[in-house]
């Protein structure tokens, strides 16, 4: 319940701070609250990712500048194995910038033994971006194609990510 409680506060200050972002809020940003943040901003859904699209957007705003996120990206890092890797990287762009953003504050702010489930949920938003990024760009066979590779770029963050 205290947990439930915490995130859905999270949410709402967050909510109003990309309602009016030229507005400087006064709320507590805690390594809790900021971490809680964090995990919104990075779960596994369209809402989640549509917020963090958002954020990242406003983050040079006082309202998300109080969170003191990482938005710092390194692009995609392809597995060897995967042909037409420049592609990939266009295509997958932004669930590689958004997983990077999980990995760096996320990570960051949670404990070590934490992180260990959060990684779990970092990494399963990002195969969740890449599907959702190959559902609204392809269609049949290539589709298809794209799915599979998502499916290991994903194996590849859950093994050495």
């Amino acid at each position: 319940m205290k947990k439930t409680l915490a995130v859905t506060v999270a949410v709402l200050a967050m909510s109003a701070a990309l309602a009016a972002p030229a507005q400087a809020t006064a709320l507590d940003k805690s390594k809790a609250a900021r971490l809680a943040m964090a995990v919104q901003l990075t779960m596994d859904s369209k809402a989640s990712f549509d917020r963090w699209v958002k954020a990242r957007a406003n983050r040079n705003t006082a309202a998300i500048k109080d969170y003191t996120f990482d938005w710092s990206t390194n692009g995609c890092s392809v597995p060897k194995k995967i042909s037409n890797a420049d592609s990939w990287k266009a295509i997958f762009l932004i669930p590689c910038t958004r997983h990077d953003f999980g990995y760096r504050n996320v990570k960051k702010l949670a404990s070590s033994s934490g992180w260990k489930t959060f990684k779990k949920s970092v990494d399963g938003a990002f195969h969740g971006d890449m599907k959702r990024t190959c559902d609204r760009r392809f269609s049949g066979v290539k589709k298809a194609a794209c799915k599979t590779v998502a499916y290991e770029f994903y194996l590849a963050v859950k093994a050495f990510g």
